[in-house]
């Protein structure tokens, strides 16, 4: 039951969504990311859940999206939605195993590649993780749980009021490296491969 605890914490903490009820899981992609969304199904799958993807008019885009309802929910909605919004602390993302870690960075994360000046050595990167956290402190503890976690330094990135992390090469390498088994050869673009 613990693993798919998290693996539901995992699917929500990112572009995943449980409904005010706290009864049904929805999740939603373009179809550029359909593939994706069939990885996500694949990882239900192992806990006899099945969702059925549907496609779908987003606004003249085309979507794709999966919703079921478990009685899990209930409890992953009241472990991060505990003021009504996704709050993230530290206390949480410990419970989650690198494979919940590399399915948020999938969601809400990018890697940025900078040319290199002339006259230096290399292009630069930046890993960015867009979690549009409401105060500094929430982004602190997302700071913290990274260095803890993955002995890799981020720092704040603030963008309309919100505030997100980053990080640069060294340290996007050190994360990567751990979570770079879970991810998808359809996400490969999000990592170094």
């Amino acid at each position: 039951m613990k693993q798919l605890r998290n693996l539901l914490c995992g699917l929500v903490i990112g572009d995943g969504t449980i409904t005010k009820s706290g009864r049904r899981l929805q999740i939603q992609h373009s179809t550029k990311q359909l593939e994706y969304l069939k990885y996500k199904v694949s990882l239900l799958n192992q806990f006899n859940i099945y969702p059925e993807i549907q496609l779908f008019d987003n606004s003249g885009y085309e979507g794709c999206r999966i919703g079921f309802t478990h009685n899990q929910c209930k409890f992953v909605r009241n472990w991060l939605y505990k003021t009504g919004i996704k709050i993230f602390n530290k206390e949480f993302l410990f419970k989650l195993s690198d494979l919940e870690i590399a399915l948020w960075y999938m969601d809400d994360g990018s890697l940025y590649k900078h040319k290199g000046k002339p006259g230096k050595s290399g292009d630069s990167y930046e890993l960015c993780i867009a979690t549009y956290c409401e105060t500094e402190e929430q982004a602190i503890d997302l700071i913290k749980f990274f260095k803890q976690r993955y002995d890799a330094d981020f720092t704040i990135k603030r963008n309309k009021g919100k505030f997100s992390i980053r990080c640069g090469k060294k340290a996007a390498i050190k994360v990567l490296d751990k979570l770079d088994k879970y991810i998808p050869n359809c996400m490969s673009y999000k990592t170094f491969r």
